[in-house]
């Protein structure tokens, strides 16, 4: 829910939930609120803050160079 476009429908859908209210349900049950509240409270914010780098420097990054 964090860094996804999709909607909260789609991801019910995709997780085969056999209702969209009830992977709402089960959401509840697991974070204290619904999707759409818990998408309007984190998403992206970690990407946003200022002087946070979200991609970690080490092994692997692109502009990383070996010692």
């Amino acid at each position: 829910m964090c860094h996804s476009d999709y909607s909260s429908q789609e991801i019910a859908a995709y997780l085969a939930f056999s209702s969209h209210s009830r992977s709402c349900s089960q959401f509840r049950a697991s974070f204290g609120c619904t999707p759409t509240e818990y998408r309007k409270r984190h998403f992206r914010r970690k990407w946003t803050q200022p002087g946070h780098d979200p991609i970690p420097s080490g092994p692997g990054r692109p502009d990383t160079q070996p010692d």
